[in-house]
């Protein structure tokens, strides 16, 4: 009796350690106060024309200018927190740099969930090299917009920069690093699971040993007889 108490209480233990890597848990905010978040989204992005280096002849030109190899990318800005973000909110502008290529060819506001929103950003936002800056913005509770950016060559990564208010660090979607972190998620899961299981069946595979113990030494204790002495 002790002893299955003790097995019980042992994998009870480890399952719950191992339910607690597996499962994804709530994000933990000081005091649970609610807080601003902004999260960027790089909804796809693709090569606009794939140029064959042999032909030398194909020329492509975007407003008069050549353009080696455009590619494109759509971003997704949205207030993701329980708070307004407002224009006073920011300290510095927000900015984006497509590192890796030669510059930015064009950058368009596509879409917006406010008019007001579309209207605001056309006259805050511009580009410069491989930068891509806006001054300041106005998003409420889950509004957002998106940017359409044709580069010159394929960005390597894209480089998030702001300074605002109630916001120490962005949120990142579709990204290199979001999706290192998801491919080590899912492995750390798969050995958790491996673990568990084998821990689990070695218990199991004890206690069937130990029942086939008890089993045999009851019947060899029934089969014992008594051999009467000789006189």
């Amino acid at each position: 009796m002790g002893l299955t108490v003790i097995i019980s209480a042992v994998v009870g233990g480890i399952i719950s350690w191992g339910l607690s890597w597996v499962l994804p848990s709530q994000d933990v905010t000081a005091a649970n106060i609610p807080k601003k978040e902004l999260t960027c989204t790089l909804d796809y992005s693709y090569p606009l024309l794939s140029k064959s280096a042999s032909d030398s002849k194909l020329q492509i030109l975007y407003d008069g200018h050549t353009v080696n190899l455009p590619f494109v990318c759509s971003i997704t800005i949205e207030n993701t927190g329980e708070y307004a973000i407002t224009n006073e909110d920011f300290k510095d502008n927000f900015s984006m740099e497509f590192i890796g290529s030669k510059q930015i060819v064009n950058a368009q506001i596509v879409e917006s969930t406010n008019k007001q929103i579309f209207d605001e950003l056309l006259s805050n936002a511009q580009f410069d090299g491989i930068k891509f800056t806006i001054t300041d913005f106005y998003l409420n509770i889950g509004e957002s917009f998106t940017i359409y950016v044709i580069t010159d060559g394929k960005p390597d990564t894209i480089h998030y920069s702001s300074r605002i208010s109630g916001i120490s660090e962005l949120v990142y979607r579709n990204t290199q690093k979001e999706k290192h972190d998801n491919t080590l998620y899912l492995t750390s899961s798969i050995l958790c699971i491996t673990i568990l299981v084998s821990i689990v069946f070695m218990v199991y595979m004890f206690w069937q040993n130990r029942k086939l113990n008890q089993k045999y030494s009851q019947i060899l204790r029934m089969m014992e007889v008594k051999v009467p002495d000789k006189k």
